[in-house]
């Protein structure tokens, strides 16, 4: 059986292949973070988000409650109202209930809603929580 290429030429093919495919690898893996160096698109607009944030609820046991929406009247303690000037996660975040609360956690705040301009902000806040 006689070989048309002679092997030396085999191997510098496969060489010159691999070569080609380290240098494109190489190049994809530029440098900068997501968008870096990019700069923020003057279409979009920043807009503020509120919401409200509450601790999971668990049993004795530590295990995640799942919620029943046939309990329309529950109490669920803990939650505050929180505003970032920004839909972004660097924005800072303001707890808007936090003069009431105190950070005690016997509050609940629940069914948010925005005015049709964005301009206010409509919640319904409970407690503090008495035991009995």
């Amino acid at each position: 059986m006689t070989r048309n290429t002679p092997p030396g030429a085999l191997v510098r093919a496969i060489a010159r292949l691999v070569t080609a495919l380290l240098v494109t690898v190489l190049a994809a893996c530029g440098g900068g973070g997501v968008g870096g160096g990019q700069d923020p698109d003057p279409a979009a607009l920043d807009v503020a988000i509120a919401y409200v944030k509450r601790p999971v609820p668990v049993d004795n046991q530590g295990a995640v409650q799942p919620s029943d929406v046939r309990e329309v009247r529950t109490f669920n303690i803990g939650a505050d109202l929180f505003v970032r000037e920004r839909a972004a996660v660097s924005a800072a975040e303001i707890n808007v209930t936090d003069r009431i609360t105190q950070g005690g956690g016997l509050y609940d705040v629940r069914d948010l809603e925005m005015s049709f301009d964005g301009a206010s902000v409509v919640f319904a806040m409970r407690g503090p929580f008495e035991q009995g």
